[in-house]
């Protein structure tokens, strides 16, 4: 328990101070964000949530089929959000994350119906209100196990393998991490938790075990003047 709790601090404060880094270098002597509207990685006025979640969900389909030779769909249910002021790099990395994860859960979970029955869709729903935008992702990937929902945000702890989540050898799971892209190796979550908290959002889950899951990745609208300055 020390020793994976030594490991979460550890990996949460490079992470962050990492983070922390690409802000500054983003930003200029007056404490502005570039608003550079070609450049994913500079603040946009005009971020498009649903465009930007198509795009990522994408991604994680692609590595999906090229890994399982299959993937769902995704239907977005509802978006009442127009833009919002964000950091398209950020987001698209936290959908990323999050969308791997469901394909995955999707394609494992139904292998037996693989070419013969399409996969349950993955569903979206954006909500929108004055101060926060809520992505809700919800798949039927057969839940998370009980037994792993207390540490799921914890540093190597996976529901593609339930073998490595009571692993000591973090070294094998560094070097492991960008070899199998749909495996998961328990960095995903903890990051999007980082990425989502570090601007005031958060994520959070809720699963039946053996059936589905719902992911929330809640992010605060973007305030230049409460943006954090550590």
């Amino acid at each position: 328990l020390s020793h994976s709790l030594s490991l979460s601090v550890c990996l949460s404060f490079l992470h962050t101070h990492s983070l922390n880094d690409s802000m500054i270098i983003h930003t200029d002597f007056h404490g502005q964000y570039h608003r550079d509207s070609d450049s994913t990685r500079s603040l946009k006025l005009d971020c498009h949530p649903e465009h930007t979640a198509r795009k990522a969900f994408a991604a994680a389909q692609n590595l999906c089929k090229r890994t399982y030779g299959a993937a769902p769909e995704l239907r977005v249910v509802s978006c009442n959000v127009t833009t919002f002021c964000y950091l398209p790099s950020q987001l698209e990395y936290m959908l990323l994350e999050l969308f791997k994860n469901s394909v995955r859960a999707v394609t494992e979970h139904h292998a037996q119906i693989l070419g013969r029955e399409p996969l349950p869709e993955v569903q979206l729903i954006i909500h929108g209100s004055s101060e926060e935008i809520t992505f809700q992702i919800i798949d039927q990937g057969g839940g998370i196990p009980s037994s792993i929902m207390d540490s799921v945000f914890d540093y190597t702890v996976t529901t593609s393998d339930p073998d490595l989540k009571n692993s000591d050898d973090t070294h094998h799971a560094l070097q492991d991490l960008f070899s199998r892209p749909m495996a998961g190796e328990g960095f995903g979550l903890p990051m999007v938790r980082i990425y989502a908290t570090y601007f005031g959002g958060d994520v959070g889950l809720q699963t039946v075990s053996g059936k589905s899951t719902e992911v929330f990745l809640k992010l605060k609208r973007f305030d230049l003047i409460k943006l954090r300055e550590e």
